[in-house]
């Protein structure tokens, strides 16, 4: 089995500033609608196989986690780019300082 060098393009949410200081977190759904809908993109768009690419736009292939996830966003938006024909992107949603750990993981696979 040989597994090529990939590399995904990342986008981060950051949520570390006052205007985003909140009691409890909010659901991936919450960070998903608003940034695709400012992308311009298709939420929840469903491939052949029924599943559903958190967000498809004119280039990108977008799957939306949580940073302790990141190791599933790799898998889940490989596959939606490669049924959707688009590029495949991540975006990792950190929410406090302690999730940059898993940011820093995906960076050194």
């Amino acid at each position: 089995f040989f597994m090529a060098n990939i590399s995904l393009p990342i986008i981060l949410i950051f949520l570390l500033y006052p205007s985003y200081a909140f009691t409890g977190n909010f659901p991936e759904a919450y960070y998903r609608d608003r940034w695709c809908k400012e992308a311009k993109g298709q939420i929840e768009f469903r491939l052949p196989d029924n599943t559903r690419v958190d967000c498809l736009t004119n280039n990108y292939a977008v799957e939306f986690d949580f940073a302790r996830k990141w190791y599933e966003a790799i898998g889940q938006s490989l596959h939606y780019a490669r049924l959707s024909g688009e590029e495949p992107a991540i975006v990792l949603i950190i929410e406090k300082e302690s999730d940059w750990k898993y940011y820093w993981n995906y960076e050194s696979e």
